[in-house]
C-alpha cells in the first residue's frame, strides 16, 4: 500500500512541478508510471525488507518535526489578491469547487495529468492554481506517521522541493493531507506553494489541489487559494 500510494503522488508532484521546467515533465512522469506498474504486478516488490522499514523509520524521524495542526502563514512583503467575489464551479472526482473569475481562462489548460488555470504570468512571475486526481488503492485512515513522512521525503528528491509543514485536516468532510512547499532553487523565479491531498473515499480517488507561484510574482494568491478549499463540498 505504501509504496502504490507514494508512486501515484510522486507522479503527480513531478507533473506539477514541472511547470516552469518545459518538456522535463513528459520523460519523468512516464518514467514514474512504469515504476507504479512494475509494483504492482510484482508481488516481490510488495514485501517489504528490513532495510525499506529502517529507510521508513530515518524517514519518520527526520520529517516529524514538520507537522503542526495548521498550514503555514506566507512571509512576504506582497499584497495578496483578494478577487474572489465572482466565482464558477469546477469538479473533480465528486468533489466541486469554487474558482475566482480572474483566472486567465474558464477552461484549464494540462502539464502531465494536472489541469492547472493561470492566475498570474508575466516575464518575471506567475501563479497558478491546479488539479489532478489518481486511483486511491488503499484506506487513508491506515496511513501511519511513517507512511506520512516517507512521502514527503520522495516529493523533496523528486520535485526538488522542501516541505516546510504538514498537518491532516479535512476538506469537505474528507481527510486530507496539506503540504506547505518551497522549491530548492533560488532566485526570483523558485516556487513556493501549498498541496492538498484530498481522500475522496466516495469516488475512490485522490484529488490534489494546489497552488503555486514564484516568489516573483506580483500578487499572493495563498489566502484565495484557501477560499478555494474551503468552498469544496461533495457533490451528488
Amino acid at each position: 500500500m505504501r509504496k502504490k500510494f507514494l508512486v501515484l503522488t510522486m507522479a503527480a508532484v513531478l507533473a506539477f512541478s514541472a511547470f516552469a521546467c518545459g518538456e522535463k515533465k513528459d520523460n519523468k512522469t512516464e518514467e514514474v508510471t512504469t515504476v507504479a506498474t512494475t509494483e504492482e504486478v510484482t508481488t516481490e516488490k510488495e514485501t517489504e525488507t528490513e532495510a525499506e522499514v529502517a529507510s521508513s523509520n530515518e524517514a519518520a524521524e527526520e520529517h516529524a518535526d514538520v507537522f503542526t495542526n495548521a498550514p503555514l502563514d506566507p512571509v512576504n512583503d506582497k499584497q495578496a489578491k483578494d478577487g474572489y467575489g465572482s466565482t464558477f464551479e469546477v469538479k473533480y472526482g465528486k468533489v466541486s469547487f469554487q474558482l475566482p473569475d480572474y483566472l486567465s481562462s474558464k477552461e484549464p489548460q494540462k502539464v502531465g495529468s494536472y489541469e492547472y488555470y493561470i492566475a498570474e504570468q508575466s516575464a518575471t512571475g506567475y501563479a497558478m492554481y491546479a488539479f489532478d486526481v489518481e486511483a486511491l488503492s488503499f484506506n487513508p485512515s491506515e496511513l501511519t506517521m511513517a507512511d506520512k513522512t516517507m512521502l514527503i521525503s520522495t516529493m523533496e528528491a523528486s520535485g526538488n522541493m522542501e516541505v516546510k509543514n504538514a498537518c491532516m485536516t479535512k476538506v469537505a468532510g474528507l481527510d486530507a493531507l496539506e503540504l506547505d512547499i518551497e522549491s530548492k532553487d533560488s532566485g526570483e523565479t523558485s516556487q513556493y506553494g501549498r498541496f492538498y491531498l484530498i481522500f475522496d473515499t466516495y469516488s475512490n480517488k485522490m484529488i490534489v489541489t494546489a497552488v503555486l507561484e514564484s516568489k516573483s510574482s506580483e500578487f499572493e494568491y495563498m489566502s484565495d487559494f484557501e477560499k478555494i478549499v474551503a468552498s469544496a463540498k461533495t457533490a451528488e
